[in-house]
């Protein structure tokens, strides 16, 4: 009989506290492109990859009141890698990015430059397609000398 309780008791005890479920699965990726610069939100209509630019490589994203967001690197990302935010876009190689966000306030044109100095940024390939996620980019206004970051997602189409 002794044993029967044993046996019951470690049954519910297993049960119990035995099994757990733990969601590994990271989470979706954004649907739309979407980056936030001095506390505002962007949400992309048009995200693409131009390689044929005598500027550089770059990730573009604008949505209808054309504030753009560019991203450039040294070649289109085909593996999933980590990137450095630099200043210079002379300075691209294979782990470095710059950043170009200009928006519309009060009918002036107003655009910020990666200044080179934090932020994080990573590329991942999922079904063919590139997202650049980046997150506390440090970016400067050359002409008022503000400084602010950028953070968001940018979805190839």
């Amino acid at each position: 009989m002794k044993k029967n309780k044993f046996f019951i008791l470690l049954i519910v005890t297993v049960t119990l506290f035995g099994c757990t479920k733990t969601d590994n699965v990271p989470p979706a990726p954004a649907t739309q492109s979407q980056w936030t610069v001095d506390g505002k939100t962007y949400f992309g209509d048009t995200t693409y990859y131009d390689s044929s630019s005598k500027s550089g490589q770059y990730f573009k994203s604008y949505d209808a009141d054309s504030n753009i967001i560019y991203i450039y690197f040294s070649a289109i990302p085909t593996v999933n890698r980590n990137y450095t935010p630099i200043s210079l876009i002379a300075g691209l190689n294979t782990t470095y990015c710059y950043f170009i966000s200009s928006r519309y306030n009060n009918n002036s044109n107003v655009t910020y430059e990666s200044l080179g100095t934090g932020g994080t940024v990573s590329a991942t390939i999922l079904n063919g397609k590139v997202y650049v996620s980046f997150s506390n980019v440090i970016m400067l206004n050359n002409l008022s000398g503000v400084i602010t970051t950028i953070s968001g997602e940018l979805i190839q189409q």
